[in-house]
């Protein structure tokens, strides 16, 4: 059973509990992307509530599926829209001075993190840090060191806040065993437009031309052309720009694949984000395993719960219906 929760309506005596108000609400939309990091809630309501001071949690039963505060609303003649985004709201809010002097990296988020009274919940990142920001929100900051740690990490990290806590952890440990029915409206993109198959790191400084590291794929190259992308590093030795050329060539030396489609929920699926991994079914475009959420946007409407999801299977063996003969 969902239920949609505030502790705070203007014109009634709160006292900082949490009240019910699914009754009073409709039209329930939560988003996210992979590229912005906090998801947004929003939802209509007779009820009036206020920006800043009311706090809102959706549940599936016991479990939290959003905490946030209300950022905007639009009042109109009987009702009201609402805008909700969760605390990573803070971190793309703030920008801030810091210098960081050689500690590790997890240290450095948990430092900023809690200038803002954020929880972490962050893998080891022992890559040491020294860099001076300024006039940089909280989230580009953090988004930074994490980069620094490629080398160490050797795989993609994502970032997600849940409830007062932001969670930074490996791709990896985020499959997700949800059940739902997969809709007929899907569509598959493939586009080779972002493809690079050969990379070059230099140093960051101008005046220096040299090479530290370069690496390529020249079977790719023999078929779509040489596209190069040129990486500019500051501190790295040439086995660590070795290791950056390469991860940065597995991420990007193929093709980009796309589905969108819409999933009705059977079990599970109000935990389905952006960057977390869900299992797909569709052998007939070389999908057959767990692929990562591109964007997600959540409807829950009468009881009934769908995701319109968007998923990126680049590096999915996709087997090209004109060598194959199939439809």
């Amino acid at each position: 059973m969902w239920a949609l929760y505030t502790d705070y309506m203007i014109g009634y005596k709160n006292d900082g509990s949490f009240n019910n108000i699914m009754p009073y609400a409709n039209n329930l939309q939560w988003t996210d992307d992979k590229d912005t990091l906090a998801v947004t809630l929003t939802f209509d309501s007779i009820l009036d509530l206020a920006e800043g001071r009311s706090h809102v949690i959706l549940k599936k039963d016991n479990k939290i599926v959003f905490y946030g505060v209300m950022t905007q609303k639009v009042n109109k003649d009987k009702s009201s829209s609402y805008t909700v985004q969760d605390y990573a709201f803070y971190l793309n809010k703030n920008e801030d001075i810091f210098q960081c002097n050689g500690i590790n990296a997890k240290e450095a988020i948990y430092q900023l993190l809690a200038k803002y009274y954020i929880g972490g919940a962050v893998i080891p990142l022992n890559t040491k840090i020294t860099k001076f920001y300024k006039g940089k929100t909280i989230a580009d900051i953090i988004k930074d060191i994490i980069s620094q740690c490629s080398s160490e990490i050797n795989e993609d990290v994502i970032m997600e806040m849940r409830s007062t806590v932001l969670w930074i952890d490996k791709v990896s440990n985020l499959k997700l065993d949800c059940q739902y029915i997969l809709a007929n409206d899907f569509q598959i993109t493939r586009s080779m437009e972002d493809m690079v198959n050969s990379v070059i790191v230099s140093s960051n400084t101008e005046s220096d031309a040299s090479i530290l590291a370069q690496a390529s794929d020249e079977n790719n190259i023999q078929i779509f052309g040489r596209m190069t992308k040129v990486l500019t590093v500051d501190g790295q030795n040439e086995s660590q720009a070795q290791n950056t050329a390469q991860n940065y060539l597995n991420n990007f030396n193929s093709t980009k694949r796309e589905l969108t489609v819409t999933l009705l929920d059977v079990a599970g699926c109000e935990d389905i984000r952006a960057n977390r991994k869900i299992n797909i079914q569709i052998p007939k475009y070389g999908m057959d395993g767990y692929y990562g959420v591109k964007s997600a946007q959540h409807t829950l409407a009468n009881s009934i719960h769908k995701i319109a999801v968007t998923i990126d299977f680049s590096n999915a063996n996709f087997v090209d219906s004109s060598t194959t003969g199939s439809d």
